[in-house]
């Protein structure tokens, strides 16, 4: 008997062990995300608030292994995808869905970076932020997207067939955090070497 509880005890304590591991990343810093969409009827605004709620199950874990890091995320409504390309540039949002149909022709996408490529059923969709967001940030950012991407199939029938292998595009180039996540599954940086980016 004896040995059969110090069986479980032991299950239960490399149990909590694996989950403090796996979670060591989450939410390393404070986060205030303003996320542009779409109105409310939105499929953009369904992403953005989906987003929010992926940021904000991540916060919870993270608190849950005594991470004391805030989260902040709000989405703004807006027109549409070339308003939230504007306000990205004039600093007004710092992160946006867009709807890469609506993405307008000689658009000057140069200071915009992507985080997440969605790929729907009839439309594709892109979170994108300024180039110069924290690294740190966007890998943090797409890392809570990546662990909870089987939600995306239940937020809109849009989603239904969305994959983690269409999770990058290269219409508007990836933001270096985001690259990060995506080649090495983790958001630890060192320290910048020279020439690093």
């Amino acid at each position: 008997m004896f040995i059969c509880k110090s069986n479980s005890i032991f299950k239960y304590f490399s149990l909590i062990i694996l989950l403090s591991i796996s979670n060591l990343s989450a939410l390393t810093q404070d986060i205030e995300l303003n996320i542009g969409s779409g109105n409310p009827l939105s499929i953009e605004y369904v992403l953005a608030k989906g987003i929010c709620r992926m940021l904000s199950r991540e916060h919870e874990v993270s608190k849950f292994m005594g991470g004391i890091n805030s989260l902040k995320c709000d989405t703004s409504i807006t027109d549409g995808s070339s308003q939230n390309l504007k306000y990205i540039q004039s600093q007004k949002i710092n992160y946006a869905v867009i709807d890469l149909s609506e993405t307008p022709v000689g658009s000057n996408l140069s200071s915009l970076r992507s985080l997440v490529f969605f790929k729907g059923k009839s439309t594709d969709w892109l979170l994108v932020t300024s180039s110069n967001t924290d690294r740190q940030e966007t890998c943090e950012v797409t890392e809570a997207i990546f662990k909870n991407a089987l939600e995306l199939k239940y937020l809109h029938s849009e989603f239904k067939e969305f994959s983690q292998d269409t999770f990058s595009h290269k219409k508007i180039p990836i933001h270096m955090g985001s690259f990060k996540y995506f080649e090495e599954k983790e958001c630890k940086f060192g320290k910048k070497k020279f020439g690093e980016l």
